[in-house]
């Protein structure tokens, strides 16, 4: 060991060092390279630059809340002729997109009424989640499993909205994937994204172009980072945005303006 150090004392303190050097390196690229501090201080600081504001006034969310849960029970209990009622009185409120953020994955007793409420709507998004990711070569991912609404929906011809978030490594959601694929090649543009476009009276395409310098949508170019996602522009949480609870868009009591 002497001699691998040097014979002279000053040689042997200059290598140690010199090893000691390294072996610091080699610990200080393993730490950014599993744990990403860096990124984590580049959220940290990107998420202080969001501040708490109002949304916009075109959205309207209808939320779930405990009273509507102990009138009508769990979720997954309710009659498909609830959600076929709200639908309606949507409708005829004059929303000029519908976004459904539940998953119909299985059949209910009463899916004639919801099948029907679906298909009279002008504009309904259904959503559908991917389980089982991984990524493809153009950034997109790919999930093994895609849960979507039972056939008789989606023989409606109603859009189909992926509710895909990513969490970051501290558990907090600050990307959305635009876009995803299930195993088949069949695409799905996020629920934020059918609504663009049918808030804007567009047709959604069959495919979408995740190009390197962004998703090209209609007059714009939306950038991307990893996994072809967004980075969600937070407002500061759902009472920033209008909203009504369920069980008065079931009953009607609510101005349709």
């Amino acid at each position: 060991m002497q001699s691998f150090l040097g014979q002279s004392h000053r040689e042997r303190r200059l290598r140690t060092a010199t090893l000691l050097a390294a072996g610091a390196g080699l610990l200080f690229t393993a730490w950014v390279t599993l744990g990403d501090p860096f990124g984590a201080v580049q959220s940290t600081f990107v998420d202080s630059l969001f501040l708490a504001r109002d949304g916009s006034p075109n959205i309207v969310i209808t939320r779930i809340g405990e009273d509507d849960l102990a009138a009508y029970g769990r979720i997954q209990q309710w009659p498909r002729s609830l959600h076929a009622a709200a639908i309606a009185n949507l409708q005829d409120a004059g929303a000029r997109v519908i976004v459904y953020d539940i998953i119909f994955a299985d059949p209910g007793t009463d899916d004639a009424a919801l099948v029907g409420a679906v298909a009279e709507a002008d504009a309904i998004i259904l959503a559908v989640a991917g389980g089982s990711p991984a990524r493809a070569p153009d950034g997109s991912l790919v999930y093994g499993t895609i849960s979507k609404p039972v056939a008789p929906l989606r023989e409606t011809g109603a859009v189909l909205g992926h509710a895909n978030v990513l969490a970051d490594s501290d558990g907090r959601v600050r990307r959305l994937p635009l876009v995803i694929s299930g195993d088949d090649g069949q695409q799905y543009p996020s629920l934020a994204l059918s609504a663009f476009y049918l808030q804007f009276g567009l047709t959604l395409p069959d495919t979408f172009d995740l190009a390197e310098d962004g998703l090209k949508l209609p007059g714009r170019t939306v950038p991307l980072e990893d996994d072809s996602s967004l980075r969600i522009n937070y407002v500061g949480g759902v009472d920033r945005f209008s909203n009504i609870d369920f069980s008065d868009v079931l009953e009607g009591r609510f101005d349709p303006g």
